[in-house]
C-alpha cells in the first residue's frame, strides 16, 4: 500500500491572511486621490499622475506600484501607469459598475469595527 506524499508545510496562507487588509486599502486611497480616474485619459507616469490629483510624488509612486503589484495597473515600457480592463470597469467613478463605495466603506467602516473584535471576544461587548 502507498503512502501519500507528504507535503511539506509552509506559511504562505498566512502570510496572505496577514496581510489582508492592506489590498483594499490600497484600492481607496487610490479611488479617493482619484487616481483611477486620472489614468483614464491614457498613460501617466507617477510625477503627472501626483501632480494632477494634488499628492505627493512619493506616496503617488508607493500605491502606483503596489496596485501594479497586484494588476490593478500596469505599466508600460516608458513607466508609466495605466488602467487594467478590470479597474477601468470597476475602479473609475464615472462608470455606472463603480465599485469604488465599496473600498471606501470597508476602510472607513468596517476595518476600524475589526479592530475592536479582541475587545468583543475579551467581553462579549
Amino acid at each position: 500500500m502507498a503512502t501519500p506524499a507528504q507535503t511539506p508545510v509552509a506559511p504562505v496562507r498566512l502570510m496572505q491572511f496577514a496581510w489582508g487588509y492592506s489590498v483594499p486599502l490600497m484600492i481607496e486611497a487610490a479611488v479617493r486621490h482619484h487616481l483611477f480616474d486620472a489614468l483614464e485619459g491614457g498613460p501617466k507616469s507617477a510625477a503627472q499622475l501626483a501632480a494632477q490629483t494634488a499628492i505627493s510624488e512619493r506616496g503617488a509612486r508607493a500605491v502606483l506600484n503596489a496596485l501594479t503589484g497586484i494588476e490593478l495597473l500596469s505599466k508600460d515600457a516608458e513607466g508609466r501607469y495605466c488602467l487594467t480592463a478590470e479597474s477601468a470597469a470597476f475602479l473609475v467613478s464615472t462608470k455606472p459598475s463603480f465599485l469604488g463605495g465599496l473600498f471606501r466603506h470597508v476602510s472607513t467602516q468596517l476595518i476600524p469595527a475589526w479592530l475592536n473584535l479582541n475587545t468583543v471576544v475579551e467581553t462579549g461587548k
